[in-house]
């Protein structure tokens, strides 16, 4: 299919079609590009990174997709949405074995600095696609409603989370855990467990978390970089390190200062940066204690929390149990990882895969631990 060719149906001011191109420009006013923002931003869901990036800052783009933009939303879902780029889900939406998953795909259309087709290309030789899968995680009565949440879930009170809805999608969320706060005993619950106090400076203290985990993300680039290049000793790496720990350490006497409470976002956030900090010092016995106390402060409000996020720190728990010898915990954290993520994402995600081979490379190593 040629760019510059393409035929699209474009709306005219009559709400009748319209034959068009993207060489064809007459139909891009004002009003046409707020109309087809606010389908996007209002139908869109969001990608998210939810294995690299801190929690909070995870969404990296919106896609529409056409059957998926009829989900509602809840704070509380009973389903996940992934949106991720040409894997092998793309042969299985093609042969039509997709099993009990919702699937589409649209081709990227990317830019590049040629002078071909102003700019534009599509990547055929990548075959480059976006797929969307919906996966059920929680048992679903007939006629009760798949839900989604259209933002990412990690802990925030009640007033964000609406504040964040209204601001994004122009609505008052009055899903389970929204209405009924002084009815419904778990609005109550998490109303009380996650609600911020008056003056509190939370977006400082994410800012700062955001600031760390980018330092962290640059310290395992470089860790790359030293192991290829045999040079285990950095001094720039340690200060580094040094200095995130250090942060992190302030923002957690901060948030105590403030009274915020130990199971919202950015406490949950701290012990999860202060796990990896540590552990990329080499102190791993301190990170096998933060990533506990994430999982603890997760545990009350775990229906408010992205599976995703809570699978891919079991994998990072699982990596610190095993330089620290327990194979066995090693295992059990990375078969609950496999357990969750498999649910939310399905059983031939990428992140799944490596779970998964990850648990038959550590069986392997206790079977040839036993025989010798």
């Amino acid at each position: 299919m040629d760019f510059k060719t393409s035929n699209y149906n474009i709306p005219n001011s009559d709400g009748q079609e319209q034959i068009s191109s993207f060489s064809d420009s007459s139909w891009i006013t004002k009003d046409a590009y707020d109309d087809v923002l606010g389908k996007v931003m209002g139908c869109g869901h969001a990608i998210t990174d939810v294995t690299t990036l801190a929690l909070g800052d995870q969404c990296v783009g919106r896609a529409l997709f056409l059957e998926h933009s009829f989900y509602n939303h809840s704070c509380a879902p009973n389903a996940f949405i992934s949106c991720h780029i040409g894997d092998e889900r793309q042969e299985q939406y093609e042969n039509g074995n997709g099993g009990d998953t919702l699937m589409q795909k649209s081709t990227i259309i990317t830019k590049d600095d040629s002078e071909n087709e102003g700019g534009m290309h599509r990547d055929e030789q990548n075959k480059c696609a976006l797929f969307a899968c919906v996966q059920c995680i929680d048992t679903i009565e007939k006629d009760k409603p798949v839900v989604l949440s259209y933002i990412p879930t990690s802990g925030i009170d009640r007033k964000e989370r609406q504040d964040t809805l209204l601001n994004g999608y122009h609505f008052t969320c009055q899903c389970v855990a929204c209405s009924g706060v002084e009815t419904n005993p778990l609005a109550t619950k998490w109303e009380k467990t996650l609600k911020l106090p008056e003056g509190n400076n939370v977006n400082i203290t994410r800012q700062m978390q955001y600031s760390c985990n980018e330092s962290l993300i640059n310290i395992q680039q470089l860790d790359e970089k030293l192991s290829s290049d045999g040079d285990e000793n950095n001094n720039e790496r340690d200060e580094l390190i040094a200095g995130c720990i250090m942060m992190i350490r302030m923002s957690m006497n901060g948030i105590k200062n403030q009274d915020i409470s130990p199971h919202h976002e950015v406490s949950i956030e701290a012990h999860r940066l202060l796990a990896a900090a540590l552990s990329l010092s080499g102190n791993t016995a301190e990170a096998l204690r933060e990533h506990q106390h994430f999982f603890d402060a997760i545990a009350p409000v775990s229906p408010l929390i992205d599976p995703v996020v809570i699978a891919a720190q079991r994998v990072e728990f699982a990596r610190d149990l095993g330089r620290n010898g327990d194979t066995k915990e090693q295992k059990q954290q990375l078969e609950k990882a496999k357990e969750l993520s498999e649910i939310c994402l399905g059983s031939s995600h990428s992140f799944v895969r490596q779970i998964k081979e990850r648990i038959t490379d550590l069986e392997v190593e206790c079977k040839a631990k036993k025989r010798r």
